[in-house]
């Protein structure tokens, strides 16, 4: 009795979950980051939580006919900062001609933020967004940064106050998840951990850009991004 309670539960969860983020993905995410949504999933059947889902097995969307259709390539972030055999040059330095510092410092940084702050500072949506989860979207012909796509919602965390403000419906989720929180500071934290020390602070060192100024023009960035947002959430305001 106790392991089919159990399973209901986290089976609700799971689906609230998913239903939520659809209703999240469709109204404040922007169009050019694409989401790759989870369709179906299996976990083991153990009465605690924490030793089943070490066995589970998640069934994604596929972006690469999306992509095809717009002549664009998918591309790992995480992808980008290794290096060929013999070669003292990252993907990324390949791909996109980063043949001086200036190039580099203009790569990437400003087009993520984009895409993945304003969420953020105005409706405590805060995805788990390291370099593992991003997918670069180029295009083929021009090489050009088109946008992102992200995937894996295991990690994300939802602000309860900033959603219910912004108008989305959360009675249908069962307390005692973690993805929804009514702490914007934990939210924040795993974007900062996620985001700027795993995902660009592994870009910063592989480029090489650490010593010449890489967490100015982070910063820098930062600030644009998120200024305009100021007025959208005033309880952000107090995080930034």
């Amino acid at each position: 009795m106790l392991q089919s309670i159990f399973r209901h539960r986290s089976l609700r969860l799971l689906v609230s979950a998913f239903e939520l983020f659809t209703q999240v993905h469709k109204k404040f995410l922007p169009a050019d980051l694409w989401v790759y949504g989870e369709v179906a999933s299996i976990t083991g059947s153990q009465t605690d939580f924490d030793k089943a889902r070490h066995l589970s097995c998640i069934i994604r969307e596929d972006l690469q006919d999306r992509a095809e259709l717009a002549s664009q390539a998918l591309i790992p972030a995480a992808g980008l900062y290794q290096k060929p055999f013999g070669d003292d040059r990252t993907y990324a330095e390949i791909l996109f001609a980063l043949n001086d510092l200036d190039r580099k410092k203009d790569y990437y940084a400003a087009c993520l933020f984009r895409a993945l702050l304003p969420p953020l500072a105005s409706h405590g949506i805060g995805l788990e967004s390291h370099s593992q989860n991003i997918i670069i979207r180029v295009h083929l012909q021009t090489k050009e940064i088109m946008g992102f796509a992200v995937r894996d919602f295991g990690g994300i965390r939802l602000h309860h106050a900033s959603l219910q403000r912004a108008g989305c419906d959360l009675k249908s989720v069962p307390p005692g998840g973690p993805t929804i929180t009514d702490d914007l500071h934990s939210v924040w934290y795993k974007v900062h951990r996620s985001l700027i020390q795993v995902h660009l602070g592994h870009l910063l060192y592989m480029l090489g850009l650490e010593p010449h100024g890489g967490w100015s023009i982070v910063r820098d960035e930062l600030q644009k991004v998120l200024k305009p947002c100021q007025s959208q959430n005033p309880e952000a305001q107090n995080l930034y």
